[in-house]
Order: structure tokens, then sequence, then C-alpha cells
């Protein structure tokens, strides 16, 4: 996971500081997966969704935030599991690019849900591969 693009142990360390201060009641805010962000900074608080966010990161001075999924399956829970990885991209008035890091079967062509979803509804989102992430970030 990418932490305001530091180094990880530049972000460990300050998580470890951010806990401190959450315990001592001094960050107001939410958490983030791990990472505690606060609710005065512009460009997070119009995040809604209840659920951590797995990417946050600021690259060349844009703030990116986004999930992440690896979808073994066609159907079933894999269609909630995509839903999950593209809800960042359906939020409205965010101060930051959002995207999903979507792997697996939905690439497959075909019918399905998944594949259709990203190649009409979603075709001008940004919706990558794991594999491009590092491409992505660097062209911003």
């Amino acid at each position: 996971m990418i932490c305001w693009a530091v180094s990880a142990w530049e972000a460990d360390n300050r998580l470890t500081a951010q806990r401190n201060k959450a315990r001592r009641g001094n960050l107001p805010g939410f958490f983030c997966d791990n990472i505690r962000i606060s609710r005065a900074d512009s460009r997070t608080d119009r995040y809604t969704l209840n659920q951590g966010l797995d990417l946050i990161a600021r690259f060349n001075g844009k703030y990116v935030i986004g999930e992440a999924k690896f979808l073994t399956d066609f159907g079933g829970h894999q269609n909630a599991q995509f839903n999950d990885g593209i809800a960042p991209l359906q939020l409205d008035g965010l101060n930051a690019i959002p995207v999903a890091i979507l792997d697996g079967v939905l690439y497959i062509r075909g019918n399905g849900k998944m594949h259709t979803a990203i190649t009409t509804e979603f075709q001008d989102k940004n919706i990558m591969s794991s594999l491009v992430l590092r491409e992505f970030l660097y062209q911003l």
C-alpha cells in the first residue's frame, strides 16, 4: 500500500505517531484501513463509503484514492466484490483521483457483467490492473 508516497519505514513511523495522537484524542478524523486522515483535509473529507481504502497516495502533487480487488470467478459474491472495487469511481465531488485496481477474470472478453461494465459504463474511468499502477502514477 502506498501511503502518501513515502517509504515503508517512514509510513510506519507516521502511522505510529498518528495512532498515539488518536489515543490521546488529538486527531479528529476517520480510519481508512491502517491510516488515519484528518477530517480537516478537504481532499479526503468527501469520502463517504463505509469501508477503508486500499490505496491512498500523493503523487506529483495530486491525491489518489482507490480500492483493490482480485476477482477469481464470475457471478455470486464476485459481483459484490466488483461493486466494492468500483465504488470510489462513483463518488461525486472528490478532490482526489479515484481508481479501481482490479485483477482477475473481469478482463476476459465475454458477455459477463464485469467485462461489460468496464467496457461500457466505466470505460472512461480509472480502472486498471495492479501491473500498470506504477505507470499510471508516474503519468500524473
